[in-house]
């Protein structure tokens, strides 16, 4: 039996041996049912912050009014403040499926106290 091809029966065995290969579906969850909570974690903050300096450091224009500012990671925090990124978060779900969030609909942490 060649061990690099999952679909190959060896047909000297006595044995009849099916092959199964599992597939794993991705679900998006739709808006209505999505079962997270609205609010932005410190990890996700962290990797849309540290995206977001990237993109800025690396040329992109930013989605607001900086004044004087030039630190990107400054800048990216002065986006995510006004919810002007256009980030959309997936979150995986233990049974296969996502959920997207966009930086508008979420409630991050040291910004809104709602």
């Amino acid at each position: 039996m060649d061990s690099g091809d999952a679909s190959s029966i060896d047909e000297s065995s006595d044995n009849n041996v099916e092959v199964i290969e599992k597939m794993v579906a991705e679900v998006k969850v739709e808006n209505a049912e999505r079962r997270t909570l609205p609010r932005m974690t410190k990890y996700e903050k962290a990797h849309v912050l540290g995206v977001r300096a990237s993109q800025l450091s690396a040329g992109a224009p930013p989605f607001v009014d900086i004044g004087n500012e030039s630190n990107p990671l400054k800048i990216a925090g002065l986006e995510l403040n006004e919810k002007k990124i256009p980030f959309i978060i997936r979150r995986r779900l233990p049974d296969g499926s996502f959920e997207d969030w966009a930086i508008d609909e979420l409630l991050v942490p040291g910004v809104d106290f709602q």
